[in-house]
């Protein structure tokens, strides 16, 4: 409900999207996405509970991630929304595995900053502090499993 409703309101009316996953590498999964349609607002939707006794990994029951799912089909797919993340070729690959592709046009912040500035860091965590007034947010997270992305 909580996803759908985000979708209404805020993703739908946004000409553009910005997106960012995180994966458990060795296990080959998308642990969650992030959708946000501005510097205001942000929703994540998990993909993985490990928590789960039943030997499931998934967060959803079945229909409730085939609808998670076609959302973000329809948001990532739509051609008329700016799709903005870092690194993309990454986050790219593994939804297009999923079965979630991403269609253009899209932007891409590491691209972008390293057109204008080559011969600095390209690190998410970097950019961040040169562009934004956020403090480093990555420690913030609780990712026990090793394996995970890392941004370029």
């Amino acid at each position: 409900k909580e996803v759908l409703e985000f979708y209404e309101r805020f993703i739908k009316p946004s000409p553009i999207i910005g997106y960012d996953i995180e994966t458990f590498w060795v296990d080959r999964l998308i642990r969650c996405i992030g959708l946000s349609p501005d510097k205001h607002r942000c929703l994540v939707i998990p993909f993985v509970d490990h928590r789960r006794g039943d030997n499931s990994y998934s967060y959803w029951s079945a229909d409730e991630e085939l609808l998670v799912r076609q959302i973000l089909i329809d948001v990532l797919g739509d051609p008329t929304k700016i799709k903005l993340a870092h690194n993309s070729a990454y986050d790219i690959q593994w939804l297009v595995k999923e079965g979630i592709p991403v269609r253009p046009p899209y932007d891409d912040t590491m691209l972008l900053h390293h057109s204008l500035q080559p011969e600095l860091p390209k690190s998410l965590g970097f950019l961040g502090s040169l562009y934004t007034n956020e403090q480093a947010w990555k420690h913030l997270a609780n990712f026990k499993q090793e394996g995970n992305k890392k941004d370029s």
